[in-house]
């Protein structure tokens, strides 16, 4: 049975940073997760100590842990966007424009990507059901 730590071991292969992150954002990017797992394809059921009551396969976990990443994108994309960005009545300082045009492009292809595997794991469940 799948586990909550196997998703968080999903997430942190797709980036290597020396930042811990803290565990109360972790299990709230896992339950952002699961929430947009649920309403792309399936409701899927986490017992409390975190073991998958409903099965779940290395795709799943996979793409649990690829929609954690994109939580923890979008959140350094929005850090990054408040610290580089001094706007005040007399000044207006604007800095590394390249920092936020690569941390988007990074986010966005993150999403093409999750976009990709929901459409193939949805196609996967109208196969089964069509046989």
């Amino acid at each position: 049975m799948a586990t909550y730590q196997d998703v968080v071991q999903a997430f942190h292969s797709h980036f290597d940073t020396h930042k811990p992150t803290d565990p109360g954002i972790r299990e709230q990017w896992f339950t952002n997760a699961l929430a947009r797992f649920e309403l792309e394809l399936y409701p899927i059921d986490v017992d409390s100590n975190g073991t998958f009551l409903t099965e779940i396969g290395r795709t799943e976990t996979y793409l649990l842990g690829k929609l954690m990443f994109a939580e923890y994108q979008h959140r350094e994309l929005d850090r990054t966007i408040k610290i580089n960005n001094i706007v005040g009545k007399d000044i207006s300082l604007n800095s590394m424009g390249d920092t936020k045009r690569v941390l988007q492009a990074a986010y966005e292809s993150t999403q093409d990507d999750i976009a990709v595997t929901f459409s193939k794991l949805h196609n996967r469940e109208l196969e089964v059901y069509d046989v």
